[in-house]
C-alpha cells in the first residue's frame, strides 16, 4: 500500500495532494440565507 501522504490522481483529474480527503456532508452550520457559520469555519481549520 502507497503511502497515504502521497498525492493521488482521481479520473477526473483532479489531484489530492495526500489521501486524507473528506466527502461532502450536511453538517447543519449554514446560517439561514446558507452563507458558512463560524461553526463551519471552524470545523475546516487545520
Amino acid at each position: 500500500m502507497k503511502n497515504i501522504f502521497s498525492s493521488y490522481t482521481l479520473p477526473n483529474g483532479s489531484v489530492l495532494k495526500n489521501r486524507i480527503a473528506k466527502s461532502a456532508m450536511s453538517e447543519n452550520f449554514g446560517t439561514r440565507n446558507h452563507a458558512p457559520s463560524k461553526g463551519l469555519i471552524n470545523a475546516y481549520k487545520v
